[in-house]
């Protein structure tokens, strides 16, 4: 567990954000399902397409469709509004894509996480994935317009993919563990971790941020595990992963922690620079997949969570697994702190979830 002493070198306020929150349920799995042990910028307006996607015997929960992409409202919600983007280019894994297909995937996202948004009646958005052909958008219920932090109390950590990832916290991983990931990792960049330069550029507004996050890109704490920066972004390791490798990708900038909520270009440079940096993580860990994930209530400063897939196989879930194993996440009416790429509980009422995708569909058709 954290110590208040080692949370004060790297976060000094952290400590702070203690959540108030109710006892929840925990995920409920068995020990080790089979897959866990497998070896192993176009900042455009986007174009809504909307099609009949189903037939007379598959519920049509589709809110969108174009010739790349698939958004539906998944049956197997975490929390209403749950929607489940699928990629059907190719099949390819997420951080394979081109990074113009990439940056336009991530902007339609963007435009779909403004109408669930407004559908569910909500602050924000989260986004999560684990980097193969799906990424679930997550309405957050219960915020107030006002931020503050929201943490979940609970920890956990995984040496290897256990099935799914998760934003939750877990403890401070071991000092030279971290500087020999980050080894790792500038190896894989051709840079040397004993002549790596960090660049303390900040570009405010204010030079005197205390923010965390405005802190570690003006070099002020130390240690920091830098990994990648460059004019207008940078990537360090965070020491308290919940998988090694766990890596933070922030603007030079600060700007709010509502990425959706981000103007087009910046929004656009980020995400350029999280695709960079998920593949300089797959080379660097010889991995197929890198994990993402946009939330943004523990620090209020935009940033990236990228998530190393190590030793698993496959995409998001496969469904019949988890209904094999009986794995899923709680359903939540109201956001608890963290997101997981688990899915929910089978819904009981598919027809109000299919009501509610021919809400959207209209929600979204509108604005094409």
């Amino acid at each position: 567990m954290k110590t208040a002493q080692s949370r004060k070198r790297w976060h000094d306020t952290r400590s702070a954000l203690t959540p108030k929150l109710p006892n929840q349920p925990d995920i409920h799995h068995p020990n080790a399902p089979p897959w866990t042990s497998q070896p192993n910028m176009n900042t455009t307006a986007i174009q809504i397409t909307i099609t009949n996607m189903a037939d007379d015997h598959t519920p049509n929960t589709t809110i969108y469709q174009d010739a790349h992409l698939t958004v539906d409202l998944t049956l197997r919600p975490t929390t209403p509004g749950h929607a489940v983007a699928t990629l059907t280019t190719n099949q390819t894994n997420l951080f394979n894509l081109p990074l113009p297909s990439f940056v336009e995937t991530l902007q339609t996202l963007r435009t779909i996480a403004s109408h669930l948004r407004t559908a569910y009646n909500v602050q924000r958005c989260a986004l999560i994935t684990t980097g193969g052909t799906s990424l679930s958008l997550l309405p957050l219920h219960g915020l107030t317009p006002q931020w503050s932090p929201v943490m979940h109390p609970t920890q956990e950590f995984h040496p290897q993919y256990p099935g799914y990832i998760t934003s939750k916290d877990a403890p401070q991983l071991p000092t030279p563990q971290l500087n020999t990931i980050r080894s790792s990792i500038l190896f894989a960049a051709s840079q040397s971790p004993t002549t790596y330069h960090a660049d303390p550029t900040f570009h405010g507004p204010d030079p005197g941020d205390a923010n965390l996050f405005a802190r570690l890109v003006r070099g002020e704490l130390s240690p920091q595990w830098r990994v990648w920066e460059d004019a207008r972004h940078v990537a360090f390791l965070t020491p308290y992963p919940n998988t090694p490798g766990f890596t933070v990708v922030v603007p030079r900038a600060h700007l709010p922690s509502d990425l959706f909520a981000l103007a087009p270009a910046e929004y656009a440079a980020l995400v350029e620079a999280a695709h960079t940096v998920a593949r300089l993580l797959i080379r660097a860990f010889g991995i197929e997949r890198c994990g993402m994930i946009f939330e943004g209530f523990e620090i209020d400063y935009a940033h990236v969570k990228l998530v190393p897939i190590r030793g698993g196989g496959g995409d998001d879930y496969d469904e019949a697994d988890f209904d094999r194993y009986g794995i899923s996440e709680p359903f939540q009416e109201t956001y608890q702190g963290y997101v997981s790429s688990l899915p929910g509980p089978r819904v009981a009422d598919v027809e109000e979830v299919v009501r509610r995708a021919a809400e959207m569909r209209a929600l979204v058709g509108s604005d094409s």
